[in-house]
């Protein structure tokens, strides 16, 4: 019998075995009604406190009665447990774990990829079904990648399907049997096996073609919710601009038998990022280029489509790529960046440090990759713990280990970016290879503004204006690497290679002056190198680089400092390194050169060197080492190396870190910012020839009179990627925090090579962003989600206009929000516009406390609250209570006879009273 076979007939007879994972206001009801139709049921869910309150008869959801519950699990039907091994035994998996909200919009999907991966472990003939709400395409792009990795071939040893949940907690009208299902599987096998499952509790199933469409369908039905929502609080708003009550224009309005339907006004319908100076690497045109997340929006924004919604700004950047890591094949590459946002942050940000010094800023609930017996896995940021392994990639940004030299033609670049003609009016062209005279008779075809031809053919030099008019106009045609530009006259007189060669020895150059150099501004840009005077051999090879480019320089000593300098007076050279090049002027600027990362390793041994020679300190010690230890002498021989470099520009240490990874030289780091360091001995054998002189020298030492080679690493090597523990994980302040959505990978390298997960905005702005994706703009979901947004707001506004005719200013008052959950007696937080009101208050200096009999406790950013106890006592002394959540088993009348003022955001009061303010 076949798999699809075997696993209907098993469904059909009810003796498939079903484990619901994730037991919440979704899970539990669904639990319980196929444990009624007399199918065995594993629940499985991570959060222990909730199978030990459904084993007390406790009750956690409002819709399951716990005496019920206990019931099926004394009657073996039902069995709750926190082991995931139940998965193994089951025939179907039902996911129905949260994808939480925050008010920011910004939900996280790593609780079903933390599903998906549970289940891949066990995965064998079943069917598995997400009911989890997300955007669309996350059971083929999320879901059915990570199963597959089982080896298990999907619609033959497993089905898939998507069925979105349906459930409004505490509804009695419309219980879980009474709500038609939709189903949408991979194929009309995986359709088939989910309906066939859910009509044995549900009275009406209903099959559409894929995945997709069920997904799409769960947020139509929100954005219908959103969008009409959204119309009835600019109608609250405007009715009581007019005067009028919104709640009974509403009550008029439903007696209507057809096309209306009634939404009541709220305070509201009902994130997670990286820290702003965390590094990305980009490839663009000019080539791979570092910047901070603070920087690259900034730079992004002058051209990029922007949206703001609810607070965050979004940007669709074109044409850019960031680099990131493929999880599943194990490979660094570059993907296309779909989508970044940026919002501002109340709460603090975590800061981890790993124990060779590595760090990376990330919110609290951002998921991030750790290590687990060499498989990836995300944890949300608040969950990692001091010991855990997190990855850190390997990079590879070359392509060919032969690829040709990069060529500069700086006449190209001086006639497009010299707009002002600067430089254009004031160089020559002249060639050491030909005379003008060749060209003679081409040259009077010229239109000169003044009559000195023979001067410019006798001299054997053309201005560089009308050189570049003659190639305009077909005039002339020669190859710019057969050509000088010239400035000056006399003793001031320079020239410069046209085209710049990118070899091996001019990155070597770009070395020293990334660690030895600094540009100023006199007459002309001025280049300086700076070297010790016992820095001999690098003093000789910088000059031996600039006579062979044909380059004039001047040496000066200054015994004072025993220092040499060489100088380039040149705005040619100043030019290509600063505006070019965008190597940067001084020590807190500089930048490796973008296109310098797509040369091959020689190049980059060869750029290392000058950088290292420059800036590298060799540390070594050698001999007999004596110390004391539980009152006894010892002595060892110690023999030991490590080179340090430190960096003043924080962009150029993160290149340097990158580069060193790139050429599998793994450094540690110091606890002072820019400082990292390198030992070992098998990477320093591989760095030894990199410097000249003493240190050279230096090395060899330790290397030749190495006894035992010590392994000291502090990592593990994997394929693609290295791992660290982490030491200890602190809390900082914040101000905005940054998200970005990467193409296939999902995933984005950070400072340090840190692997991050991206993060995803969702519902019903699920749907605004994946319109974002195929570059559809979603002007009436976006437009209902502001209108929804500015609510809290408003209420607190109104709040305030009536404390102040009552002769209380809101600053001054004791303010008590009823109710904090975001929908009438369901204990869930998670879209609550309570947690923004309170925060509005707390930034006004009000006090404020609440009630709610769900949340006992609730932690607000810095703010610690406890619900307190609704008596006489307590109620007299609020100046105003505002209603926000109309949860049942609330003595309301208890509420308005002991309270001076109530603001009703829900309309709970139906009569009028004195007492008594509406929305």
């Amino acid at each position: 019998m076949s798999n699809y076979k075997d696993l209907r007939e098993k469904i059909l007879n009810k003796k498939a075995k079903i484990c619901i994972v994730g037991l919440g206001y979704v899970g539990l009801p669904l639990a319980a009604e196929f444990s009624k139709k007399r199918f065995f049921v594993y629940g499985y869910d991570t959060n222990k406190s909730r199978i030990e309150k459904l084993k007390r008869k406790e009750r956690y959801i409002v819709d399951v009665d716990p005496q019920k519950i206990y019931q099926l699990i004394k009657k073996n039907k039902f069995y709750p447990t926190d082991e995931e091994e139940v998965l193994k035994s089951s025939d179907v998996i039902i996911i129905c774990v949260p994808t939480p909200l925050r008010k920011v919009k910004i939900p996280d999907i790593s609780y079903i990829i933390k599903a998906a991966q549970t289940t891949k472990k066990y995965l064998r003939n079943q069917l598995i079904i997400l009911e989890s709400t997300s955007y669309p395409a996350t059971t083929k792009e999320v879901v059915l990648p990570i199963l597959k990795e089982s080896k298990l071939k999907e619609e033959k040893d497993f089905f898939l399907c998507f069925s979105p949940e349906r459930i409004n907690p505490g509804d009695k009208k419309y219980p879980l049997k009474k709500i038609p299902k939709i189903v949408g599987g991979l194929s009309r096998k995986s359709t088939s096996l989910a309906k066939i499952l859910y009509s044995q509790i549900i009275d009406k199933v209903y099959a559409v073609s894929s995945p997709e469409v069920a997904e799409c369908t769960k947020l139509l039905e929100n954005t219908f919710r959103l969008v009409n929502i959204a119309l009835v609080n600019e109608f609250a708003i405007l009715c009581h601009k007019l005067g009028i009550s919104i709640w009974e224009v509403i009550e008029a309005a439903k007696t209507k038998p057809f096309g209306f339907m009634s939404f009541y006004p709220g305070a509201g319908i009902g994130g997670h990022c990286l820290g702003g100076e965390e590094f990305i690497i980009i490839k663009n045109c000019k080539g791979i280029e570092f910047y901070t997340l603070k920087e690259f929006v900034k730079e992004i924004a002058k051209s990029s489509i922007k949206k703001r919604i609810k607070g965050i700004d979004f940007f669709k950047p074109s044409s850019y790529e960031v680099f990131s890591f493929d999880v599943e094949k194990k490979k660094p590459s570059f993907r296309s960046i779909e989508l970044i946002s940026r919002r501002r942050i109340k709460k603090k940000l975590l800061r981890i440090i790993t124990c060779d010094n590595r760090k990376i800023t990330v919110s609290d609930k951002h998921p991030v990759f750790v290590v687990k017996k060499g498989e990836l896995k995300i944890k949300f940021a608040e969950e990692l713990r001091e010991g855990e392994e997190i990855p850190f990639i390997l990079p590879c940004f070359f392509e060919k280990e032969d690829k040709n030299d990069l060529v500069i033609d700086l006449i190209k670049i001086i006639k497009k970016e010299d707009k002002k003609g600067d430089l254009i009016n004031k160089l020559r062209v002249r060639s050491n290879l030909f005379s003008w005279r060749t060209f003679k008779k081409d040259i009077y075809k010229i239109k000169f503004e003044e009559r000195y031809y023979y001067d410019y053919i006798r001299n054997n030099y053309l201005p560089l204006r009308y050189f570049l008019y003659a190639e305009e106009k077909g005039i002339i045609s020669i190859d710019h690497k057969y050509l000088t530009l010239c400035s000056g006259r006399g003793t001031f007189y320079n020239q410069f290679p046209a085209v710049i060669t990118i070899t091996p020895q001019f990155c070597r150059l770009i070395g020293y002056y990334l660690s030895e150099g600094c540009i100023t501004q006199d007459k002309s840009l001025r280049v300086r190198f700076s070297f010790s005077v016992q820095e001999k051999e690098c003093i000789e090879d910088v000059c031996n680089i600039l006579r062979n480019m044909g380059i004039k320089y001047s040496i000066y000593y200054s015994k004072k400092w025993k220092s040499v300098y060489i100088k380039i007076s040149s705005n040619l050279f100043g030019l290509l390194l600063k505006d070019v090049l965008k190597c940067g002027e001084n020590s807190y600027g500089l930048s490796i050169p973008a296109s310098f990362f797509n040369l091959s390793p020689r190049h980059k041994w060869e750029l290392l060197k000058g950088i290292f020679r420059g800036d590298a300190g060799v540390d070594i010690k050698i001999g007999k080492f004596h110390y004391r230890k539980n009152r006894k002498e010892f002595c060892h021989f110690r023999n030991s190396a490590g080179i340090n470099y430190f960096s003043s520009s924080k962009k150029m240490f993160q290149q340097v870190v990158f580069l060193l990874q790139e050429l599998e030289i793994i450094p540690t780091f110091k606890k002072r910012e820019g400082l990292l360091y390198i030992h070992g001995y098998n990477q320093i054998k591989r760095l030894k020839d990199i410097f000249s002189d003493e240190k050279k020298n230096r090395l060899k030492k330790y290397l030749s009179d190495s006894r035992k080679i010590i392994s000291r690493w502090g990592f593990k090597r994997y394929k693609g990627f290295i791992a660290t523990k982490i030491k200890r994980i602190e809390k900082i302040e914040g101000d905005y925090v940054y998200s970005l959505e990467v193409k296939d990978t999902h995933t984005v390298v950070t400072s340090y090579g840190a692997l991050v997960h991206n993060c995803i905005p969702a519902d019903p702005l699920y749907l605004s962003w994946k319109a974002r994706q195929i570059g559809f703009k979603t002007k009436m979901i976006d437009l209902a989600s502001y209108i929804n947004h500015f609510m809290p707001e408003y209420v607190v506004e109104r709040v305030e206009s009536l404390l102040r005719k009552k002769g209380k200013e809101l600053e001054k008052a004791n303010i008590l929000i009823l109710g904090v959950t975001y929908k009438k007696d369901v204990k869930d937080l998670r879209e609550s516009p309570a947690i923004e009101i309170i925060e509005k208050l707390k930034e006004k200096k009000v006090k404020v406390d609440y009630f709610d009999p769900l949340i006992p406790y609730l932690k607000i950013n810095q703010f610690n609250l406890k619900s307190v106890d609704l008596n006489k006592k307590n109620l007299k002394k609020y100046d105003c209570v505002i209603l926000v959540t109309d949860h049942s088993n609330i003595d309301y009348e208890f509420i308005r006879k002991n309270t001076k003022f109530i603001f009703d955001t829900r309309n709970v009061y139906k009569k009028y009273f004195d007492n008594i303010e509406k929305l």
